[in-house]
């Protein structure tokens, strides 16, 4: 979970590999990074009753490692690169951010497997 959040449920999702730029990862992880994101934008999706979920990648603001970032777009949240260089977000609670991580992990399947 964020711990300053552009949106209850935005969330954080940090490949194996300590990198820079995720652009980086050999292919197979790199896609596995792309379906580990699918399937958390999904539990992101149900949790807080949200059509759409946002994304971007992000990697030196904060950590040296890069990440993506999982947020739930409602009314008023229209563009996420405005929403981070204009608006003070305040510290979520770290007892609320691990009850959210509670919620969203109840709600996550398991990534989809191609059929054969």
């Amino acid at each position: 979970m964020d711990r300053y959040p552009l949106a209850e449920g935005h969330t954080l999702l940090f490949p194996e590999r300590h990198l820079p730029d995720i652009f980086t990862l050999p292919d197979t992880q790199y896609l596995d990074l792309m379906v580990a994101a699918r399937s958390l934008a999904d539990a992101v999706s149900k949790t807080f009753n949200v059509s759409k979920v946002g994304m971007f990648v992000a990697g030196k603001e904060h950590y040296e490692h890069a990440h993506m970032h999982i947020v739930p777009l409602r009314l008023g949240l229209k563009d996420l690169f405005t929403e981070l260089s204009t608006r003070e977000r305040p510290e979520l609670p770290l007892s609320r951010r691990h009850q959210l991580a509670r919620l969203i992990a109840s709600n996550r399947l398991v990534p989809r497997k191609e059929s054969s």
